[in-house]
């Protein structure tokens, strides 16, 4: 049977017609937000710390995976094309490659997340994004901006 047609025909009570529109405009809400939460949870990628990678590693090498920490003290290196540095947790440190244009707030002690392959032994990485803290302080002023470091 149609639906449109049962919807106009005269012979369903105007009660029944607003009970029918309700039940079809309810499942068509849920069936809305079971889409949209189930395509935000495939696309929600948290970020992993270096320890936690290592303890796991089987689980993502030859995967794409996002690893958050610090550029470790003393452990940038340049290369011709190529920057090569450690991404610590200050309990263990994860060696990061990156070819392109660095950001600007990069720089060792700085907060960083790598977006990159894991090959077992270090990070390809395809991009990188600097972490700040929320505290602005302009040019000359008297607070000196604190990079964080592990003790």
């Amino acid at each position: 049977m149609n639906i449109a047609k049962f919807l106009i025909s005269r012979t369903m009570k105007r009660k029944n017609k607003r009970l029918l529109i309700f039940v079809l405009s309810s499942i068509l809400i849920i069936l809305g937000m079971y889409l949209i939460l189930k395509n935000a949870s495939k696309n929600a990628m948290f970020f992993l710390e270096p320890s936690e990678l290592l303890q796991s590693k089987k689980l993502y090498i030859g995967k794409e995976i996002k690893i958050g920490g610090l550029v470790a003290l003393k452990s940038l290196k340049y290369n011709k094309n190529e920057i090569q540095f450690y991404a610590t947790d200050c309990k263990t440190q994860i060696l990061v490659l990156y070819t392109g244009v660095l950001p600007n707030l990069f720089r060792e002690g700085q907060g960083i997340i790598a977006y990159g392959k894991y090959n077992g032994e270090f990070i390809l990485a395809t991009r990188l994004l600097t972490k700040h803290d929320e505290y602005y302080y302009p040019k000359g002023s008297a607070n000196k901006r604190n990079t964080a470091k592990c003790k």
